[in-house]
């Protein structure tokens, strides 16, 4: 019973941490800013507008943010390279930086089971797109999965 407790509180603590980097994500791109210099700027401005929806998460949001941003230019090409029948001109902000979280977190968090990074993305794409972006987010992340994932993560 406690340890369900603590998976729980886990949980929601990684979707907070996921939700957090997407905004930042969004942020930076959405607002053409000079990427990971401003974290510390976006994430109180995140927190005033969410008053201790973060707390703890600071360092963790950062790393990942600044994770990403040294990957960019690989983590984009991935994602170009499996968009199906789409452009990354296209490619809305929200949904973009959905996959460059996911797509992240499927090739360099080892600790993240792919089932775990596909339906977190999911519901962020839920909760922050379209009508339609739960599911072609899905459908992009499933073939990045598949394809560029190591076996050890596949075994999670």
């Amino acid at each position: 019973m406690e340890n369900d407790r603590q998976e729980k509180q886990r949980s929601a603590g990684r979707r907070k941490l996921r939700e957090a980097v997407f905004k930042v994500l969004f942020s930076i791109d959405f607002g053409n800013r000079s990427g990971t210099d401003e974290i510390g700027m976006i994430l109180s401005s995140i927190s005033e507008e969410e008053p201790g929806q973060f707390t703890g998460l600071e360092k963790e949001i950062k790393h990942y943010v600044e994770s990403i941003y040294t990957r960019l230019e690989e983590i984009d090409g991935i994602i170009k390279a499996n968009l199906l029948n789409w452009s990354w001109e296209r490619l809305l902000a929200v949904d973009k930086n959905i996959l460059r979280l996911a797509t992240y977190e499927l090739l360099y968090e080892e600790h993240v089971p792919i089932e775990v990074s596909l339906n977190e993305a999911v519901e962020i794409a839920k909760a922050y797109g379209t009508e339609k972006s739960g599911k072609f987010v899905n459908g992009i992340l499933d073939v990045i999965a598949k394809k560029h994932s190591s076996e050890e993560k596949r075994a999670l």
